[in-house]
């Protein structure tokens, strides 16, 4: 056996150990809790609820059925390496389309969405006691705002879109899908 896969080896075989304790219970594999991973789980937590509230406010009536689903949203801290995190924002973001017309509060509403994908990758992606250095979270700081001013620009296009009643055409929105594609496989590689 080669000198790197040994390496490799011994490196997979502490982290299952660790996972292994993890889940055993044993106090052996328990960290403390960051401060910055302590407020990821509170986003999550805090994420579906906030997300109903501002449909709440556009004048949506909202059933109890779909208060049941922000309950769902709190079993999100309990494994936010599931499939169940991306199951409840499908079925937030379908309700939205459902019940809510057309309405500014929807921007709000994908910030929260957005900070919760967030959070959520975070405290899936990190030990306990991790912490970020203030670049690397400036860094993503900036990249969140990009996304979140990006999202005001699309929704304004398609608000003015909209009420100008233009015709649909083909060519225009295969010519944007295109660009959108070509610039997503430019910037794909590229390191910050």
């Amino acid at each position: 056996m080669t000198r790197g896969r040994y390496i490799a080896r011994e490196r997979a075989g502490r982290y299952l150990r660790s996972g292994a304790a993890r889940r055993s219970g044993s106090t052996r594999a328990r960290r403390p809790r960051s401060g910055q991973l302590a407020i990821a789980y509170a986003v999550i937590l805090l994420g579906p609820a906030a997300y109903l509230a501002l449909l709440a406010a556009t004048g949506s009536g909202l059933s109890t059925g779909w208060l049941a689903l922000a309950l769902v949203g709190l079993a999100l801290v309990r494994s936010p390496d599931s499939v169940l995190p991306t199951l409840v924002w499908l079925a937030l973001g379908a309700l939205w389309c459902m019940v809510a017309d057309t309405h500014w509060l929807v921007l709000p509403a994908a910030a929260v969405a957005l900070l919760s994908h967030l959070a959520t990758a975070y405290v899936v992606g990190a030990p306990p006691d991790a912490t970020v250095d203030r670049a690397l979270a400036g860094l993503w700081a900036g990249r969140t705002v990009v996304v979140l001013a990006i999202t005001v620009g699309v929704w304004a296009l398609g608000t003015w879109v909209s009420g100008r009643q233009l015709a649909g055409s083909v060519a225009l929105t295969t010519s944007v899908l295109f660009g959108i594609c070509g610039w997503a496989l430019s910037v794909r590689g590229r390191a910050p």
